[in-house]
């Protein structure tokens, strides 16, 4: 049973072994125990949030690789999401500083799945709120992301996206603008900012590409253009501007759509 056995290559000798164990309970132990050994990254919780948020304030580029995936793990991001609410319920400034600084690191790890994933539709929340607690700033000067995020990013879906896909990817290229442009601007050096933008664009090309290849659905946007629809028009607009973002063949495309 393939299920109870671990194989791997021994790097020097290249060659392959495996162990094999009565069942997969008991694999899951020995697994688990593997992969604590082999953690770079404590699980944040009040106790390691000290170790965890020093480990990812200056990471080493080779390091970036191995910490992102440990930090994409969903057991590592549940952990998180817990001890943020565990901190901001006890009013822990101390505790909440260091969430903020381990939270940023993750950001600054400029992996695009790992960014992608803390601004998720199911944690986007914490996240953010996680964010509020920028000990570089007064307390008169933070921001409240949460609340200002769910003032200025709430959607209206003014056509039918039938692809699910492409409806999560125009939430994420705002979470990503809002994060790159209001949350983290000063933080962030060239490369990490240039990372970012990055993200956006590639995110941003898949829906524009989207929509270049449906003409009946910028008909049926244009069409709810010429009755006066608010909505449409916003929307239109906002795609138009983000649109200059893009390569210019790809802009061009889009504008010629809509001549």
């Amino acid at each position: 049973d393939k299920q109870t056995i671990i194989v791997w290559e021994d790097p020097e000798s290249k060659q392959d072994w495996a162990l094999s164990f009565q069942s997969q309970a008991d694999i899951a132990d020995i697994w688990q125990q593997l992969r604590q050994e082999a953690q770079l990254l404590p699980l944040p919780s009040p106790e390691s949030l000290p170790e965890l948020s020093r480990l990812l304030a200056a990471v080493p580029p080779g390091q970036r690789h191995a910490l992102a995936g440990e930090c994409l793990a969903e057991d590592f991001i549940a952990a998180l999401c817990q001890t943020f609410h565990t901190a901001e319920d006890a009013g822990d400034e101390d505790l909440l500083a260091a969430l903020f600084r381990a939270c940023k690191g993750v950001f600054l790890l400029c992996n695009q799945r790992l960014t992608e994933r803390y601004l998720g539709q199911d944690v986007i929340e914490d996240v953010l709120g996680i964010l509020e607690y920028d000990e570089g700033l007064p307390l008169d000067r933070r921001i409240a992301h949460r609340q200002l995020h769910s003032l200025q990013v709430r959607f209206h879906q003014v056509v039918s996206f039938e692809d699910s896909d492409v409806l999560e990817r125009i939430h994420l290229v705002y979470r990503l603008q809002y994060v790159k442009d209001i949350v983290l601007p000063r933080l962030m050096d060239d490369a990490s900012f240039a990372a970012m933008t990055q993200m956006v664009h590639s995110n941003l090309s898949v829906v524009l590409d989207y929509l270049h290849k449906r003409p009946a659905l910028l008909g049926q946007l244009l069409a709810q253009v010429g009755r006066d629809d608010f909505g449409s028009l916003r929307f239109l607009q906002e795609m138009c501007r983000l649109a200059k973002q893009v390569a210019p063949t790809q802009r061009q495309a889009l504008h010629q759509r809509l001549a």
